[in-house]
């Protein structure tokens, strides 16, 4: 897909206010992230391009064509000390037992590896009924800490404004495709995401102008962490 298309594509999603600024967060911390890589849940591999990596193993729990190994992530089906880095983005929220996930990471990782994390910490519910947590950067903090690996790195995922923004979006989507009920899905899908993109480009540069004004809230947090040596 051209740059030009994921572009586009992103825009019409309904979760382009999230995702625009999960991108710019990672653009931020991914020059740590190299070697042989593991992206835990990858979906359609978004982070892919933005890290210089080696070998990319993609594992997500069910088949795709982007898929290298299907598997559960809390039981990874590599030997201890496969990867130098890992990627976990908007998983943990849908694993009953994060800081099991911690631990089989910290057993592939090699030694003085890296770990990547982004998570909600305000969103409605989604992929019921397996959505279980939200995360402060505190809880993030400690869950990772805890699981034997040093915090270099936590960064917000937008603030209230963009958080206001991203719901309206969602709400709006959601709205317009049960009003297109005489629609097929995928034309519901189509008509609703032409609707919201100038909505998500407007809420999206709101967020960037005024999201400063407060540090409390967030759409979520990115944490970079490194496998301790004491943990080995």
């Amino acid at each position: 897909m051209s740059f030009i298309k994921k572009r586009s594509s992103l825009l019409k999603s309904p979760f382009f206010i999230f995702k625009k600024l999960q991108r710019k967060v990672f653009s931020q911390l991914s020059y740590y992230l190299h070697g042989d890589v593991l992206d835990v849940g990858c979906g359609s591999m978004p982070f892919k391009d933005t890290v210089n990596y080696r070998s990319y193993r993609c594992l997500d729990i069910s088949f795709s064509s982007n898929l290298d190994v299907v598997g559960d992530v809390l039981y990874l089906p590599f030997k201890d000390n496969s990867f130098d880095s890992v990627i976990i983005t908007e998983v943990l929220e849908h694993i009953f037992s994060p800081a099991t996930v911690i631990l089989e990471v910290k057993r592939v990782l090699r030694p003085k590896g890296y770990l990547y994390i982004s998570v909600p910490m305000t969103w409605g519910l989604h992929y019921e009924p397996n959505d279980f947590w939200r995360f402060t950067k505190y809880s993030l903090f400690k869950l990772v800490s805890e699981g034997g690996m040093n915090v270099i790195s936590i960064i917000r995922i937008g603030g209230v404004f963009s958080q206001i923004g991203a719901r309206l979006v969602d709400v709006i989507f959601e709205f317009i495709k049960k009003k297109l009920f005489f629609f097929s899905p995928r034309w519901k899908e189509r008509i609703a995401s032409g609707i919201i993109s100038p909505f998500s480009l407007m809420f999206y540069f709101l967020g960037l102008l005024l999201d400063k004004i407060d540090h409390r809230d967030a759409l979520g947090w990115a944490i970079l962490a490194q496998k301790r040596t004491d943990s080995l």
